[in-house]
């Protein structure tokens, strides 16, 4: 996704969180940096799309009703 964009893949959100804890479960330095950067990159683009409702209780409920959305915004700590 970092070279083509997230454009045409069905669940971006849920690839970089997949990405994420693989990442991590590999448990040595290169690949948490890997993970911390999948992790900031998945979050930037929930946010970004979350900003796009207009609505606050929609806007909510998508952050935090869908499961891989509030997982990936809990992941790793408090979200920025």
């Amino acid at each position: 996704m970092r070279e083509h964009g997230a454009d045409g893949v069905e669940y971006p959100v849920r690839a970089y969180l997949d990405c994420y804890q693989v990442l991590r479960a590999l448990a040595d330095a290169q690949h948490f940096e890997e993970a911390g950067r999948a992790l900031e990159e998945g979050r930037g683009l929930l946010l970004k799309r979350a900003a796009n409702i207009r609505d606050a209780t929609l806007r909510e409920s998508f952050l935090t009703k869908v499961a891989f959305n509030r997982q990936l915004l809990a992941a790793g700590g408090s979200a920025s």
